[in-house]
């Protein structure tokens, strides 16, 4: 008894299983304005009435049931839209990944939170200029000294290049006083905190928007491209803070096109 209950089990989801693929045939040859419901107990009966089968009786409710997926076929203009989509959301998320542009001066970009963190924590103990690590990152200490110099107030003119940290403490004392070796050290300590803690911040704003573009795609692949434009503005408007959103615009270029095109 359980095993022509099982291979009766199976008859039936072979007989759904070939009815959805020849539906899925009708719905390229007769295109979204035929009458798809129609077509689908059209394709059922005359399967039924091939193979000697009776009609069940909640055939019509899995006709019905069945309607769900013609919804969610796409056609060869979402299929190629979604798939623009999803590499310009995948280029804009590699792309903009953290700080790319210089600055105030300081070339922070293609500098990473990683390499700065550590360092800034490291330095809050720091007790002279020798105990500055020599490279942050990219970015060397004389580099670091000099940007740290030029942002005092009445800024030192600083030693020209090449020089040991003790003609830079010399330069200090020249132009500050007794105190100037640290109040340089202390300047520089406070560039250092606050360029990790700026590039944090860019690299978690990167990473929100790269959220927001995915959550767009998703949407998208739904068919909820209101949706998805309020996910792809929301990613534009991250950017946007640091000046521009060159990444993110083409993908709300592209669902802004798709929303008008089905107008």
């Amino acid at each position: 008894m359980i095993t022509e209950t099982t291979t009766e089990t199976t008859t039936e989801i072979d007989a759904r299983a070939e009815r959805v693929g020849t539906m899925r045939m009708a719905i390229a040859s007769f295109g979204e304005e035929a009458d798809l419901h129609e077509i689908w107990c059209e394709v059922a009966s005359r399967q039924d009435e091939e193979s000697g089968r009776e009609h069940s009786a909640d055939f019509r409710a899995e006709a019905d049931e069945a309607k769900g997926f013609i919804d969610e076929v796409p056609d060869e203009a979402d299929e190629d839209f979604l798939d623009r989509l999803a590499e310009a959301v995948e280029s804009a998320a590699s792309e903009w990944t953290g700080a790319d542009w210089t600055v105030e001066g300081l070339p922070l970009d293609g500098e990473r939170a990683a390499d700065w963190v550590p360092a800034a924590q490291a330095v809050q103990v720091a007790g002279r200029l020798g105990d500055l690590p020599r490279q942050i990152g990219g970015i060397s200490r004389r580099t670091l000294l000099l940007h740290a110099m030029e942002e005092e107030d009445d800024a030192a003119d600083p030693p020209p290049g090449g020089s040991t940290l003790g003609e830079w403490s010399q330069a200090a004392r020249d132009a500050w006083g007794p105190g100037g070796p640290s109040r340089l050290l202390h300047a520089a300590i406070d560039l250092i905190t606050r360029s990790a803690d700026w590039l944090t911040s860019v690299e978690a704003d990167a990473s929100a928007a790269a959220v927001e573009g995915r959550a767009a795609l998703a949407a998208a692949q739904k068919g909820e491209l209101e949706q998805a434009l309020q996910h792809a503005e929301s990613a534009c408007y991250i950017e946007r803070q640091y000046g521009d959103c060159p990444c993110w615009r083409p993908v709300r270029a592209l669902i802004r096109e798709r929303i008008r095109a089905q107008d």
